[in-house]
């Protein structure tokens, strides 16, 4: 499936969850709204504040991908699936499968980037695959 335009124009915005400013979890919201019609648990975190200090991001993402039978982690990814990885040692940072090597997600660094997660970059940081039931 192509990625619209508009999603490469979001802001990173630590605990956003529009299109106007997304983190990580927000993207996720988005794309499964835009491409599924299902309305993902919106959850008010804060995320990343800086580079050496995780706020409750890393539970908040965790309790998604573990509760109610939302999520089932799978061996291999297909398109729609997100990808949990690990950041700064925590598994903070969630990225939304393309196929099964590629990941769109958001960085306070880069915006909303497309990248290779069997790469040398995030091979070793990625903790697992999840699709929604």
């Amino acid at each position: 499936m192509k990625v619209p335009m508009w999603v490469y124009q979001i802001p990173f915005v630590a605990g956003g969850r529009e299109i106007d400013g997304a983190d990580c979890w927000g993207l996720i919201v988005l794309l499964y709204k835009h491409f599924f019609n299902i309305d993902l648990p919106r959850y008010d975190g804060k995320g990343v504040t800086s580079k050496d200090t995780v706020v409750s991001s890393e539970e908040e993402i965790l309790a998604v991908a573990n509760s109610s039978n939302m999520f089932e982690e799978v061996v291999t990814p297909q398109f729609g699936d997100c990808v949990l990885v690990n950041m700064i040692g925590h598994p903070i940072h969630i990225g939304f499968c393309l196929d099964s090597r590629t990941m769109i997600h958001i960085s306070r660094k880069n915006n909303v980037v497309i990248e290779d997660f069997t790469g040398a970059k995030w091979k070793s940081k990625v903790v697992g695959f999840y699709r929604y039931q």
